[in-house]
């Protein structure tokens, strides 16, 4: 099935490209570069996809009043925020999620919404060895 001819974004993610279109058929999905069109609505609960950002590991989808995120390993979509009002833009600089409304800007961290923590490996014990023999200095 291909998409419908009113597309309303394109993205190429993880060697795919993504297509919404401008009914609830929600969003399409080629792997062999746009011969064949499979759609990929999991996860989606109607209204049209009109914008997409994506780093390495998600990608991003926008309806008028909702953001959804797609990760790399489930290809599932997941709501991440509702009850926005004239979605019109989204983007990602850095580690943050910018999306663009009628209400303003909104932006959150991707470890905040992806509950992605970074763990800092400090030393949880502390021990004084006993010296090593220095090669320069034999009586050490």
């Amino acid at each position: 099935m291909a998409p419908n001819p009113s597309v309303y974004g394109l993205i190429l993610f993880d060697n795919k490209i993504f297509a919404g279109v401008n009914d609830t058929s929600g969003i399409f999905c080629s792997t062999d570069f746009g011969s064949s069109w499979q759609p990929l609505n999991d996860g989606l609960d109607g209204g049209y996809i009109q914008s997409y950002a994506a780093n390495n590991d998600y990608l991003f989808a926008a309806s008028y009043s909702k953001v959804y995120l797609l990760r790399r390993q489930d290809m599932k979509w997941q709501d991440i925020a509702s009850n926005l009002t004239g979605i019109s833009n989204l983007a990602v600089c850095g580690g943050d999620l910018f999306v663009g409304s009628w209400s303003g800007l909104w932006y959150r961290s991707i470890s905040e919404i992806t509950d992605i923590k970074r763990e800092i490996d400090n030393p949880k014990v502390y021990v004084l060895s006993q010296n090593s023999p220095n090669p320069f200095n034999p009586t050490t």
